[in-house]
C-alpha cells in the first residue's frame, strides 16, 4: 500500500510541476462561509507575488480544493474558524501552523 501512494504522490507531483496555470492575484481571495472554491483549472498554482499576505481567506465551514500555494506563500491561507482543505499543495519545504 505504501509503495501505491508514493507512486500517486510523484504522479502528483509531476503534474503540478508541468502545469503552466498560475493566478497572481492582487488581493486574498475570500471563500464565503459554507461554500467551496474548486479551482477552474486542477492544481493550478495561486500566488499572491510576495510572502506578507494570505492568498485565501476561507470563512467558517469553507472548502478549498485543488489548487496549489505558491513557494513564497509563507501566509498562504487563513482559516477564520473551522475549514476543509481538499488536494490542497503548498510548494514549500516549512509549514507552520498557528491555532487560537
Amino acid at each position: 500500500m505504501f509503495d501505491s501512494q508514493i507512486g500517486s504522490l510523484l504522479a502528483l507531483v509531476a503534474l503540478v510541476a508541468s502545469n503552466p496555470h498560475l493566478q497572481l492575484a492582487p488581493s486574498a481571495r475570500r471563500i464565503p462561509a459554507g461554500t467551496t472554491f474548486t479551482s477552474p483549472q486542477p492544481y493550478t498554482r495561486y500566488d499572491r507575488g510576495g510572502d506578507a499576505d494570505p492568498v485565501f481567506l476561507l470563512e467558517e465551514g469553507a472548502t478549498l480544493s485543488l489548487v496549489v500555494i505558491g513557494a513564497n506563500q509563507a501566509d498562504g491561507i487563513h482559516c477564520l474558524g473551522s475549514c476543509t482543505l481538499d488536494n490542497v499543495w503548498f510548494e514549500v519545504t516549512t509549514l507552520q501552523f498557528n491555532t487560537c
